[in-house]
């Protein structure tokens, strides 16, 4: 069995439906983007690789029996318009931009313990 660190670090470096359940959501509240289902999720990460490289330090991990919570220093450099982050700014303001976030959390909660590999 896969902790959800595991399962976490895998899914960051290659998203895989597999490691999803198909119901699942991802929600950038900064933005207002929701992605539902498990298949529209890795497809939009893929994607979004196009238009923006992220680079991610991770700080530390806070895991619980069902949760797990990542704090990163993060570069976000834009290659091909505003993407997810800033939609609806010119992209001509951005391509080449880099912008330095030098702590986020993201909460990521199962409410069954992932076992899937």
């Amino acid at each position: 069995m896969s902790s959800l660190k595991d399962v976490y670090d895998r899914f960051v470096t290659q998203p895989r439906v597999s490691d999803l359940y198909d119901d699942a959501t991802l929600t950038f509240i900064s933005s207002g983007t929701n992605i539902k289902g498990a298949n529209e999720v890795v497809q939009y990460i893929l994607r979004s690789r196009n238009d923006v490289e992220i680079i991610e330090n991770v700080l530390t991990y806070h895991s619980g029996p069902t949760s797990l919570t990542v704090e990163v220093a993060a570069e976000y450099k834009f290659k091909n318009g505003p993407s997810w982050i800033v939609p609806g700014v010119d992209g001509n303001m951005l391509d080449g931009m880099v912008v330095k976030l030098p702590l986020v959390s993201a909460k990521y909660r199962v409410f069954e313990v992932l076992t899937r590999e």
